[in-house]
């Protein structure tokens, strides 16, 4: 999964679940949309720091766990390259 798409993941699924319980419990029209509109404005707002944390940890570790060469070393062995 891509990260750039956590924020929108989290912010429809919870909307769907406040209208879904909005529906069920029968709230009125104008509270279920300030309740959704809350809602989203939240979550979006936790999926952006959930995005930030998973791209800090696959900036961070996933590269040296992988054993793949980072965009540093490869620079650093074309620059040998030219050198030699």
């Amino acid at each position: 999964m891509n990260p750039r798409f956590i924020p929108a993941i989290t912010t429809l699924s919870a909307g769907a679940i406040v209208s879904i319980v909005s529906l069920v419990k029968k709230f009125e029209v104008l509270y279920s949309l300030k309740l959704l509109l809350a809602t989203l404005i939240i979550f979006y707002v936790i999926g952006l720091i959930a995005r930030k944390i998973v791209n800090y940890i696959i900036n961070n570790f996933g590269e040296k766990e992988s054993g793949l060469p980072s965009e540093e070393d490869e620079t650093e062995d074309i620059l040998n390259e030219q050198e030699d």
